[in-house]
């Protein structure tokens, strides 16, 4: 269970790899270097690809009418939603065989949830959490990619789901044993409560595929992980994915060794 293949991830290049941010800064890697050395990374950064260049004035999502959302510079109102929405079908193409994606929060671009959604038509400045136009893309394909952003990242139990289901969707893409991989994930499979389910989908590789993805991008609990696995409720720390298992208590299963061990520390 020790053999791992590189998983291939998209990553928000703002997130420590280049200076492409609407101020030409940068943010953290918030998995430390070590990471990038046990994945394929392919970066993006939407807004650099749609032209718009580095430095740019920052940019807000306004809402237009249900479900429509246009990128626009506040100031001069340039509306640049067509060249970010050309952009991101370009990147969404590169990403065709990666198994995740860490993009950036808040971003208009690239936020999956929290960017600031203004109303054109309101004088008031209020907003409402929203997704980015290239966010709302990824979520609209919901068993392709595991997706998180960094803010989520810093959640142990969501970091710790999301690097598992990374490193084993990356070995069910380069398993010729199927039916092998399906039974070493009986237990990861058990706690997330889709055992059975799986099971029903273990002679289609891509609805298999496709069930993980949607339940590892809306997980159970901790606590609901470890009572249907019927372990102690204990409050999560960063190793006990492994450690609950126990030797001997799981053999041969994912749940001893899910993903390489120095990415516990983010070294």
């Amino acid at each position: 269970m020790n053999d791992f293949f590189k998983p291939i991830v998209g990553w928000s290049a703002c997130l420590g790899i280049r200076s492409c941010r609407y101020d030409a800064g940068t943010k953290p890697n918030p998995l430390g270097k070590i990471f990038f050395s046990k994945v394929q990374l392919l970066d993006f950064c939407p807004e650099e690809e749609a032209g718009l260049g580095t430095p740019r004035l920052p940019m807000n999502l306004y809402f237009i009418k249900p479900n429509s959302w246009a990128l626009m510079e506040p100031t001069s109102g340039t509306d640049f939603t067509q060249a970010l929405n050309r952009a991101a079908e370009k990147i969404i193409a590169r990403l065709a065989l990666a198994e995740g994606l860490l993009l950036k929060a808040k971003s208009p671009s690239c936020a999956i949830f929290d960017c600031k959604g203004y109303d054109l038509q309101s004088s008031t400045g209020s907003w409402n959490p929203v997704a980015g136009l290239f966010g709302q893309k990824i979520i609209d394909h919901p068993g392709r990619w595991l997706y998180l952003d960094e803010r989520q990242l810093a959640d142990p139990w969501r970091r710790e789901l999301w690097l598992t289901g990374l490193f084993q969707l990356a070995r069910l893409r380069a398993t010729k044993d199927f039916s092998q991989f399906h039974q070493s994930q009986q237990a990861i499979s058990q706690g997330l409560g889709i055992k059975e389910a799986l099971g029903e989908r273990s002679q289609d590789p891509a609805a298999y595929r496709d069930l993980w993805v949607r339940t590892l991008n809306h997980p159970p609990s901790w606590e609901t992980f470890t009572r249907r696995l019927g372990l102690p409720q204990l409050a999560f720390e960063p190793a006990d994915l492994r450690l609950l298992a126990g030797p001997g208590l799981y053999p041969d299963q994912s749940l001893q060794a899910p993903y390489p061990h120095e990415l516990r520390t983010g070294a």
